[in-house]
């Protein structure tokens, strides 16, 4: 995910790549909760975590 930070220009392209940031974060932190933690193994968390980023 590209940092929101570092979009230069007006106010409403950096106020939207803020937003588009929000939502790629909440996307990902509501998926978090469906992983089926104690089945998986440490090396498949990190993969299917790593799976949710790429979402």
């Amino acid at each position: 995910m590209r940092d929101p930070a570092a979009v230069e220009g007006s106010d409403a392209v950096r106020q939207n790549a803020f937003r588009d940031a929000a939502v790629t974060m909440k996307r990902r932190l509501d998926l978090m909760p469906a992983l089926p933690l104690p089945s998986l193994e440490s090396l498949a968390i990190q993969r299917q975590v790593k799976d949710i980023g790429k979402a």
